[in-house]
């Protein structure tokens, strides 16, 4: 049972860490994917790119190598076309395949007269940098930041240095596409997700993550609720926060985050 979901939740990960790392939680890690499948009927697909998701689903020893799966909601984003294919192979042996790619996501929201989206660096890289920008602009839409940058606590010199090219990169990224700002994340301790922190002188991550807070550009609003739940249902007092961001200077957008459970 993880913590505080009220369900039962299996998970895998091709990482033996981040399996470990799931127990945690109180999630179950699995061994393999069909040790998942065989967990669970819903399934949250979550893989690098378009070409991953076919083996994943229907591969020897994919999450319909046994019997059980009836939903499985993609989260990956990659080529629609071969998604949509894919679907229809799924539809055919009583599977319903839920996905929405990045591209998808951008046309609806400019559909619906949404001017502006927060997009993670994954599922742009999973349709390509140059392909979301050219798609941006013919939409007339626009970012109010870009997701994400920062995880800049290290175990050591080599992975400070990985972690600010990857941050440079990602700076690159928001360039291109226009972001007004970069979302940095600073990140827990060094291997204090997985119950085993390298090291533990708070001092030492804040000199890495360094000292310096950008200005506000963005706020993203949320409140604690789980499925669909709108903000001000909740306990969080948004007003009063929406207050101190505005008397800060904030006069950008207002991102909004909803949690929503699967059918």
């Amino acid at each position: 049972m993880a913590t505080g979901t009220g369900f039962h939740v299996a998970g895998y990960d091709l990482r033996a860490e981040a399996r470990e790392a799931l127990a945690a939680p109180g999630v179950q890690a699995a061994a393999t994917l069909a040790d998942v499948a065989a967990a669970a009927g819903c399934m949250v697909l979550a893989v690098f790119n378009t070409d991953d998701v076919p083996g994943v689903v229907e591969g020897a020893d994919g999450l319909l190598s046994v019997p059980g799966v009836r939903h499985i909601l993609d989260c990956s984003t990659g080529t629609p076309d071969a998604l949509e294919a894919l679907a229809a192979r799924l539809k055919k042996r009583g599977v319903d395949f839920i996905e929405a790619p990045l591209s998808r996501i951008i046309d609806q929201c400019a559909e619906r007269g949404i001017r502006a989206i927060s997009p993670w660096r994954d599922p742009v890289a999973a349709v390509g940098l140059a392909a979301v920008a050219r798609q941006l602009r013919a939409q007339g839409m626009r970012l109010s930041d870009y997701c994400r940058g920062g995880f800049f606590p290290a175990a050591d010199a080599a992975g400070l240095c990985a972690a600010l090219d990857d941050d440079r990169r990602a700076i690159d990224e928001a360039k291109t596409l226009n972001a007004p700002c970069l979302v940095l994340v600073a990140d827990a301790l060094p291997g204090a997700l997985a119950g085993r922190a390298t090291y533990k002188e708070l001092g030492r991550a804040r000199a890495e993550v360094h000292d310096g807070i950008a200005r506000v550009r963005a706020r993203r609003t949320c409140d604690l609720l789980s499925d669909r739940g709108m903000m001000g249902d909740g306990v969080i007092e948004l007003r009063k926060i929406r207050g101190w961001v505005e008397q800060a200077g904030h006069a950008g957008y207002s991102e909004v985050e909803i949690f929503s459970e699967p059918d």
